[in-house]
C-alpha cells in the first residue's frame, strides 16, 4: 500500500534535481566547468554517502558490493561505444553510450533515493525525517550531474530534458514501491555499495577525466574539490553520518 507522506517528500526531491538541472542548462553556453565539478559531487556521493551508508547496512559486503560495482562499470564502459564529442557534436550511431550508461546509474541512483525515504517513514518518522534532509540536500547537485553528463553526449534540448525529467521522477517511483515492497537492509546495503562503485567509477575515471580535456588547468581539479566538499557538508550537515 502507498504511504502518500513519502511520496509527497519524493516529490519535492524531484523539484530539487529539476531544479539543479535547469540552473545548469541556464549558466550559459559555455559548460566546461560541469564535468569538474560534476567528478567531484559524484565522488562524494560514493565516499561520504553511499558507501558509508553501505557499510552501515552491511558491513560485511558493502565494499566488496562497491569493488565489484566498480569492476562491472569498467567492463560496461569499455564495452560500449564512446559518448558523442561535443566539439562535433556527431551523432553516436553505436547504440547506447558510456554517457547513456551513467546517466542510468544516475536515475537508479534517484530512485534508490526515493525508496529509502520509503523504508524509512516505515522503521519511524524520526528516522525518515532525517533521510529526507539527507536526499533533499543533494538533490540538486543530481540534478546538475545528470544535465552535465547529458550535454556531453547530445546538444538536442529534449534529450537533455527527457533525461532530467527521468531522474527526477525516479525518487518518487522509489517512493511509491517502497510500500509493497520488503527489502531487508543488508541486501540494500549492498545495493548502495554498488552504485558507490559505479559512481567511483564515473566521477574518477570518466567525468574528471572530461574535465581536464577541456579544461587543461587545475581549474579543474579545484572545481573537483569544490563539488566534493558539497556533497560532504550537506551529508554531514543533515546528520547521516
Amino acid at each position: 500500500m502507498i504511504s502518500y507522506f513519502p511520496v509527497t517528500v519524493a516529490l519535492f526531491a524531484a523539484g530539487a534535481t529539476f531544479a539543479g538541472g535547469r540552473f545548469a542548462l541556464r549558466t550559459g553556453q559555455d559548460h566546461t566547468w560541469l564535468p569538474g565539478f560534476s567528478a567531484g559531487a559524484v565522488l562524494g556521493v560514493a565516499l561520504f554517502d553511499l558507501v558509508p551508508e553501505a557499510r552501515d547496512l552491511n558491513p560485511h559486503r558493502a565494499y566488496s558490493a562497491a569493488l565489484l560495482g566498480f569492476t562491472l562499470y569498467t567492463i560496461l564502459y569499455r564495452l560500449l561505444p564512446a559518448y558523442t564529442d561535443s566539439a562535433s557534436r556527431e551523432p553516436n550511431t553505436g547504440g547506447a553510450s558510456r554517457a547513456d550508461a551513467a546517466l542510468v546509474s544516475f536515475a537508479m541512483h534517484s530512485l534508490l533515493d526515493g525508496f529509502a525515504i520509503g523504508l524509512a517513514f516505515k522503521v519511524s518518522g524520526a528516522i525518515g525525517a532525517v533521510t529526507s534532509i539527507a536526499v533533499l540536500a543533494h538533490d540538486f547537485v543530481d540534478g546538475v550531474n545528470t544535465v552535465s553528463t547529458a550535454l556531453r553526449n547530445t546538444n538536442r534540448p529534449k534529450h537533455v530534458n527527457g533525461w532530467l525529467i527521468v531522474d527526477a521522477l525516479a525518487p518518487v517511483v522509489g517512493a511509491a514501491s517502497a510500500g509493497f515492497v520488503a527489502v531487508s537492509g543488508p541486501v540494500l546495503g549492498t545495493l548502495l555499495g554498488l552504485f558507490g562503485g559505479f559512481f567511483l567509477y564515473i566521477g574518477a575515471c570518466d567525468l574528471l577525466v572530461e574535465g581536464w580535456k577541456q579544461k587543461r588547468s587545475p581549474a579543474t581539479i579545484g572545481l573537483a574539490g569544490l563539488g566534493a566538499s558539497a556533497i560532504y557538508v550537506i551529508v554531514h550537515i543533515a546528520g547521516v553520518h
